[in-house]
């Protein structure tokens, strides 16, 4: 199956969530099963808030750094706590050239079903949080009224889409 997913919200304000709208491949696999061959790449780091100057900050060297990272990478090398409904996939995020080993929780799969031109989809959301400045993005502005316009915590949820790959 190829699997084609976005990354549906990243957590990092204070108290509000910024959802990513856009809808795009992300990846693909071979094989249903994780494992260590197998990898997820984003093509161009498609940000899209609906808000053009949050998109391009995003974007900026204050952040992601698109320009020059253009993809963020996560590397399955396990699967563990497998469980009614989900499991814990353990790999190598890669954000900016840097490296941290972290473990999405996963949801699902779901049961499969035949779309309407008679392939077998499955879905599957997973979420971990990671510290931004892990991953070399430490850009901060203070508020009058004390704390940061960023937290440092980001949750990553993403959800994911499997389509059957033709023979």
């Amino acid at each position: 199956m190829g699997s084609t997913g976005r990354l549906s919200s990243l957590n990092a304000h204070r108290e509000r969530t910024v959802h990513e709208a856009s809808h795009r491949r992300v990846g693909r696999r071979a094989h249903p099963e994780p494992g260590p061959a197998r990898a997820g790449r984003g093509g161009d780091l498609g940000v899209n808030t609906r808000i053009t100057r949050r998109d391009d900050d995003l974007r900026s060297d204050n952040f992601f750094s698109a320009e020059k990272f253009p993809n963020l990478v996560f590397r399955a090398k396990r699967v563990q706590n497998v469980r009614a409904g989900g499991f814990d996939l353990v790999g190598d995020l890669t954000i900016r050239d840097v490296t941290h080993e972290v473990v999405l929780k996963v949801e699902g799969p779901t049961a499969p079903i035949r779309d309407p031109q008679g392939k077998r989809r499955v879905g599957a959301s997973a979420s971990t949080t990671i510290n931004r400045k892990d991953f070399g993005i430490a850009w901060h502005r203070a508020i009058e009224t004390g704390g940061v316009v960023v937290g440092d915590e980001v949750k990553i949820n993403i959800d994911i889409e499997a389509v059957e790959k033709e023979s």
